[in-house]
């Protein structure tokens, strides 16, 4: 891409911040919203963040309605595993990178979301029949 066309990154004090605006994703391979947990804290449940997953990377804003991500993990590496929780799962890397523990409003978002994200993180995508009927299944989601 030339350079001028790459979306401008915004660096906070307490953080990145990327501006890749959550609506401007023209079929994305999965979207929705999933409680994002931070290791280390006490905090139950995670804040409920909305998750894109496009070419092999998952966003995170705090509604479907941001301009700015307020984070974005790029998948191919990590491995996704089942979580300690029902709804939970897990993204760890190998190389020390820092692990994202997600949790699901449902058993079938999460298989659906640790499905995609585990196809990402080996940077293969979904087929076009399986994003067709996804699409068309997902009325039993939101």
């Amino acid at each position: 891409l030339p350079l001028e066309s790459k979306p401008k990154v915004t660096v906070k004090k307490d953080g990145k911040f990327f501006n890749v605006p959550a609506a401007s994703f023209v079929n994305p391979t999965h979207a929705g919203f999933l409680h994002k947990q931070h290791l280390g804290t006490l905090k139950r449940g995670g804040a409920r963040r909305w998750c894109v997953l496009a070419n092999f990377f998952l966003y995170v804003y705090k509604s479907p309605s941001d301009d700015v991500a307020l984070d974005k993990i790029q998948l191919p590496g990590y491995t996704i595993k089942e979580g300690s929780g029902k709804l939970q799962f897990r993204a760890d890397h190998p190389m020390g990178k820092k692990s994202h523990v997600f949790q699901a409003e449902s058993a079938e978002e999460k298989e659906r979301w640790m499905l995609v994200t585990a196809m990402a993180t080996v940077m293969e995508d979904l087929s076009e029949d399986v994003k067709i009927k996804q699409a068309k299944s997902r009325k039993l989601f939101d």
